[in-house]
């Protein structure tokens, strides 16, 4: 798992602890950087036989997923009644698939 260093330190400890092989970036270089974190992964996985790239950023699964999956999950657990919803955001595909879901 490629991590910028900016990472909490809960966060990385928790994934070591599940077996993950923690690199950590820099935090101060933009994308098109070598050691830009997104950019990392992506090197990574080309020259690692086996990889894959999930790039969360830019694939149109992360919002899709949370779409057709845990937005429609969330409703049946609330039978359909909804107030609010509280969720971490980092690549904003959980915002972008539950607020689609929702709207419908």
């Amino acid at each position: 798992m490629v991590v910028p260093d900016k990472m909490s330190r809960e966060k990385i400890f928790n994934l070591k602890a599940m077996g993950a092989e923690v690199i950590l970036t820099r935090s101060d270089v933009a994308k098109g950087h070598p050691e830009y974190y997104q950019d990392m992964a992506k090197a990574l996985a080309e020259r690692t036989p086996g990889a894959y790239f999930i790039n969360q950023f830019g694939n149109p699964d992360n919002p899709a997923a949370h779409e057709e999956i845990t937005g429609p999950e969330i409703l049946e657990q609330m039978d359909g009644r909804l107030d609010a919803i509280v969720f971490g955001c980092g690549s904003s595909g959980t915002m972008t698939g539950l607020s689609r879901c929702f709207a419908r």
